[in-house]
């Protein structure tokens, strides 16, 4: 990675616009910023995975796709239910 490359990266990581970064660097489409100058680093995906990982394990999301799932067989039932008459 190169200079630019380096700070835009660091730049993004602490909390700035990527459109701001991106207007810093001189290009006209935030696109360029990044395709070219963005990467990724081990911090960045390590929070994500955890970030991720709460999403995942969280109780709320647990309920509502357990709420989904039993909505569905619910419908199901119905559906056949219907269909009998």
């Amino acid at each position: 990675m190169h200079v630019r490359g380096s700070y835009a990266t660091k730049v993004l990581n602490t909390g700035l616009e990527i459109k701001n970064i991106s207007a810093q660097l001189g290009h006209k489409n935030i696109e360029t910023t990044e395709n070219y100058y963005i990467s990724t680093t081990e911090d960045s995906r390590r929070k994500t995975v955890n970030i991720v990982d709460k999403l995942i394990n969280d109780e709320v999301i647990n309920d509502i796709i357990s709420y989904k799932i039993v909505d569905a067989n619910m419908k199901n039932k119905e559906t056949e239910k219907l269909k009998k008459l």
